[in-house]
């Protein structure tokens, strides 16, 4: 072990006293796992398995909240948990791309968008599921009825041009 002095700001100090992190109880043992944790962040940031661990981590808290939220309101929003379920994995998704982005090879970016393109109808295709039936199974059961009706007219405005588009061909 190599011994590192550091100046920080008071409020720094505060924040490092006051932080909860599991098996750390002095200000060294905090450092010892922030800067771990920073490391493994920079060694996974292009392998997709250690980027989703890393958003699904960041997002513990939030989705933690939000249950415990809901069981404390008897609630449910299936539109929350499917976005908090799908969000991982585009996020760690991109992440994990950065080597495409970079070598800026156009079949890669095309494969990339087509992946992300994947995802998204994923997540579309699924919120449309919600509004199959007349209530969903939200907190406001109107909610996806509501803001469907718009996404139908365009689906149709899309459907006819497409549909006149293949007759002029």
């Amino acid at each position: 072990m190599i011994a590192i002095g550091a100046r920080v700001p008071q409020e720094d100090a505060e924040f490092i006293s006051q932080l909860k992190i599991e098996g750390a109880t002095t200000p060294s043992d905090k450092v010892r796992i922030i800067i771990a944790e920073a490391r493994r962040r920079h060694q996974g940031s292009n392998n997709y398995d250690a980027c989703l661990d890393q958003v699904n981590s960041l997002l513990a808290a939030t989705n933690s909240m939000l249950r415990h939220a809901e069981l404390e309101t008897r609630s449910h929003s299936e539109l929350m948990a499917r976005t908090l379920d799908w969000l991982p994995d585009l996020v760690a998704y991109l992440l994990s791309s950065k080597q495409k982005m970079v070598n800026g090879d156009r079949d890669e970016m095309t494969s990339l968008e087509e992946d992300v393109a994947d995802r998204v109808f994923r997540l579309i295709e699924s919120v449309m599921q919600l509004g199959v039936t007349r209530y969903c199974s939200c907190y406001d059961k109107n909610l996806v009825t509501n803001r469907m009706a718009p996404i139908l007219d365009l689906a149709r405005v899309i459907d006819s041009t497409r549909v006149n588009l293949k007759k002029g061909e």
